[in-house]
């Protein structure tokens, strides 16, 4: 779970538990398929810094894909 905050219209950051106590900056890219959330962090226990990904669509359309008999 993570949060995205907006600072202002062209600049978001994200707060990961991962790497907790600051806020990271965050890429946003709109796709066909939702919007695209990436950001690097660490996590606190190793120290490795990772890429995260994150794909958000609206809920209708998760439960329209999950259940979509072709």
């Amino acid at each position: 779970m993570f949060l995205i905050r907006a600072l202002s219209p062209s600049n978001k950051v994200v707060f990961d538990p991962n790497d907790p106590g600051a806020p990271l900056p965050c890429g946003l890219d709109e796709t066909d398929a939702g919007l695209v959330i990436r950001w690097r962090c660490r996590y606190r226990d190793t120290d490795q810094i990772t890429a995260q990904y994150y794909l958000m669509i609206e809920k209708s359309v998760a439960f329209q894909r999950g259940f979509r008999i072709d």
